[in-house]
């Protein structure tokens, strides 16, 4: 058995300018969204093997805040990442390793039909949401359509700034 926790990316600042979309950072809600799922992830005693991200700059930052919390030694930022399909996710996930828990960090709409696609749920992730799914396989690279259950969803519950 694997287990797989999706996150979606913290509250992200506005963006005027379609092109300065991968660069835009976290704002105050955001971060303040992901460290609340950090400091729960910890006092839950979550132990995560792999951390896998997208490199866009409100990812990367929603990955390193969770890993102050949890210290994940394995940790990588992938650009193809962005913004990518449920496809695209299933394949960076369908990898060889060695990792019996992993954290996904990513983007809508990506990560909510994948998580849909993964668990035969409707799901949509809001920003700072956290899936914590048990999969019944023994190896990242039978991840199919429909084996995965959702174990908790966690949302962050924190007021607008």
């Amino acid at each position: 058995m694997r287990k797989l926790f999706v996150l979606r990316h913290g509250k992200a600042s506005k963006n005027f300018d379609y092109s300065e979309d991968y660069i835009r950072n976290l704002n105050k809600k955001g971060i303040a969204q992901i460290n609340q799922i950090g400091y729960i992830m910890k006092n839950s005693e979550v132990v995560i093997d792999e951390i896998i991200s997208s490199k866009a700059r409100r990812s990367f930052e929603t990955a390193q805040i969770v890993n102050h919390y949890i210290n994940c030694s394995e940790i990588s930022f992938n650009e193809e990442l962005y913004l990518c399909s449920l496809d695209e996710i299933a394949q960076s996930l369908s990898t060889n390793s060695n990792a019996k828990t992993r954290l996904y960090v990513g983007h809508n709409n990506g990560i909510s039909y994948f998580v849909n696609w993964l668990c035969d749920e409707n799901i949509l992730m809001n920003t700072g949401m956290l899936i914590e799914i048990d999969l019944e396989i023994d190896d990242w690279n039978h991840l199919s359509q429909g084996i995965g259950s959702i174990v908790k969803i966690i949302r962050p519950d924190v007021l607008s700034f």
